[in-house]
């Protein structure tokens, strides 16, 4: 899973401990403390990418498709590039890689002046793909002023292009701008297994701040107000909670530069904007949610277990047959969805959506690893609801769609919704434990005040009675996480730093075990 630092800094700011430290040792700290850092991919690093306005171009003199293209970088002077691409006729603003400067993953790639077809070219005017914007292939060069403004690119003339910021929906009422420069880790799934929490860039936000002792600022927005009731029949007992809100009056696009950049820097690839809410809510709070075309939806939903027998043609555009054991979203004629692993084709969002359904819900984690195992179909959702997720997060994750909606300026209208909560399936734990408890496990004895500093920040909520405290375990980490004292005792540990734990030698009396002849004989035998 890849989790921009970017994005964690809308709830925390590790800027300054990535500046002092390092991407390297802070990917090593984060890997002492919480969850293995698999990887780290630095964006932008090339300095000599820069900005630079379109003064003229015209026709190649020896070629029917080429372009010689004069080029304004600020206080680097002018540049004269020769470029192949059809666009560049119009651009206004262009990103130019000058001699020297270094490109592709592996920056293997340097640019050199040459000559093409007797022309001098003195770098290169960079694509999308060519700039680590994107993956595929992009049919022209960037032109800066579809997505910035003239006057701040006339002002950066020469800058560096990965200074540009970029803007999404903050964490609150304002608009959280980034540098395209950034740093990105991708974390070991396999050490986050009984962490839900950590499949977002909330969740790793509060470790950060655990860890390095930051201010962390959770997520907490709020609903537009509703104008009327949907009605969602709930046919299943794996169904934890389930939530669906109804917008109409909507146009389907595509997203603005700064919600596919972070989606795409969280190996995500954009679609359509409605699909892309639906994809940054989840990377950002750790909360699956589908996209429904209501008006392709007959009558109510219904979520039920599946007959068998049933099919589904799914987005992947494969068929497939489900099993009584399956929880499917339906309405009164036919599957919509596999709950919690895939939607189908017959409700999918398109280019004509007017009307969206957003679902927001938690199933049963072992129903959904069965499924996802029998059908051999892995998704980012399924792997989330697999870990046990919070079943109180699909209602804290809702407003987060207005959010962006907003944002986009597709606020629609004549909202619905439905909310449901099996609220015996919340567990609700508070554990009492005393310092000596901790001390005796951890060999190390942590102050009061550390002990309640640490657990505050991880989200627990703590009351002390001399040595002993109570610890209310916050919901996001009882669904499957928290449950006894050493659970605790581990919380403290690994946040405070094993390290910290003094060397100490095993002392006491030894003594030799007695030969057992019956075992002798019996691997003699057996060798």
């Amino acid at each position: 899973m890849k989790i921009p630092l970017s994005w964690i800094s809308q709830y925390t700011n590790i800027s300054p401990v990535l500046s002092e430290l390092g991407a390297k040792k802070l990917g090593h700290l984060y890997s002492i403390h919480t969850a293995e850092i698999d990887g780290i991919e630095e964006v932008g690093l090339e300095d000599k990418v820069v900005i630079a306005k379109v003064v003229s171009t015209r026709p190649h003199p020896d070629s029917d498709h080429l372009n010689l293209v004069e080029l304004d970088c600020g206080s680097l002077g002018a540049r004269n590039i020769v470029c192949g691409a059809e666009n560049v006729r119009t651009a206004k603003y262009v990103a130019v890689a000058l001699v020297g400067a270094k490109l592709g993953a592996q920056r293997d790639f340097e640019i050199k002046s040459s000559k093409i077809r007797g022309e001098v070219s003195e770098g290169m005017i960079c694509s999308e793909d060519e700039l680590g914007l994107q993956e595929e292939r992009a049919p022209g060069i960037m032109q800066l002023e579809k997505h910035f403004s003239e006057e701040l690119l006339q002002s950066k003339l020469g800058s560096s292009f990965y200074t540009l910021e970029v803007s999404i929906p903050g964490n609150g009422t304002e608009s959280y701008s980034f540098p395209l420069k950034d740093t990105v880790f991708e974390i070991d799934n396999k050490f986050i297994t009984n962490r839900p929490d950590l499949f977002s860039a909330e969740g790793n936000a509060r470790e950060f701040g655990a860890i390095f002792s930051l201010p962390f600022k959770p997520y907490a927005g709020k609903l537009p107000e509703i104008s009327r009731k949907l009605f969602v029949k709930i046919d299943s007992p794996n169904v934890l909670s389930y939530e669906l809100i109804s917008v109409e009056n909507i146009q389907t696009g595509t997203s603005p530069f700064g919600i596919d950049q972070m989606l795409r820097k969280a190996g995500i690839s954009p679609k359509y904007d409605l699909v892309d809410i639906t994809n940054s809510v989840m990377t950002e709070l750790g909360q699956p949610m589908h996209a429904f075309d209501a008006d392709k939806v007959v009558g109510n939903i219904i979520v039920r277990q599946a007959l068998s027998g049933e099919t589904l043609l799914a987005l992947d555009s494969k068929e497939y047959t489900l099993t009584s054991k399956d929880i499917v979203i339906a309405d009164s004629e036919k599957v919509l969805a596999i709950a919690g692993v895939i939607g189908g084709m017959s409700s999918a969002v398109s280019e004509t959506t007017k009307h969206v359904y957003f679902e927001s819900a938690c199933f049963d984690p072992v129903s959904i690893r069965l499924t996802s195992q029998r059908l051999a179909v892995r998704t980012d959702s399924s792997m989330r609801f697999e870990k046990s997720l919070d079943p109180t997060l699909a209602s804290r994750a809702l407003p987060r769609v207005f959010d962006l909606l907003k944002f986009l300026g597709k606020e629609g209208k004549n909202f619905g919704s439905f909310s449901y909560l099996d609220q015996a399936k919340v567990r609700d734990i508070t554990i009492s434990i005393d310092l000596a408890f901790v001390e005796k496990k951890l060999g190390l004895r942590i102050s009061k005040e550390r002990t309640e500093e640490i657990l505050q920040r991880l989200g627990f909520e703590v009351s002390f009675v001399g040595d002993t405290f109570s610890v209310k375990v916050p919901s996001w980490r009882a669904s499957k996480d928290i449950s006894i004292k050493e659970d605790l005792v581990e919380e403290l540990g690994r946040i405070n730093g094993y390290e910290q734990v003094p060397d100490t030698p095993i002392t006491g009396p030894f003594s030799i075990a007695e030969k057992n002849t019956d075992i002798e004989l019996r691997d003699c035998i057996n060798a």
